[in-house]
């Protein structure tokens, strides 16, 4: 089981159905970390930006790219989905690589949150 899957099976009998906001404040957390962590030394230049969306069973990815997405770059996220595959092996876990060049506007779709987003003038 991955280290933080785990976190979000431990938790703690809330009254008054807060367990369910536990849960949902665990995933989150669970996610965002393992997605951050995921994306260590996976960041290339061309990257402008790396969303994340989850849902009960889950997980989405969208890195951005300012250009031409190459083939390097691909391998640097099927790596970090793969990362994000051991740490959720009972999600569903998708990674989709765009180009949207630079000037181009990044906009949030429903449920997205960014995890990276370089410096833009």
């Amino acid at each position: 089981m991955g280290r933080f899957i785990k976190a979000v099976k431990e938790f703690t009998l809330f009254p008054h159905g807060q367990i369910n906001q536990m849960n949902e404040i665990s995933l989150r957390v669970s996610v965002l970390l393992s997605v951050q962590r995921a994306l260590l030394g996976a960041i290339s230049p061309r990257v402008r930006a790396v969303l994340c969306s989850w849902e009960a069973a889950a997980i989405k990815v969208r890195a951005v790219f300012d250009g031409p997405v190459a083939d390097s770059d691909v391998e640097s996220m099927s790596i970090v989905e793969t990362e994000l595959v051991s740490d959720f092996p009972d999600f569903d876990v998708g990674v989709l690589c765009v180009r949207i060049d630079g000037g181009g506007s990044i906009c949030l779709e429903l449920g997205e949150v960014f995890v990276f987003r370089r410096k833009e003038d």
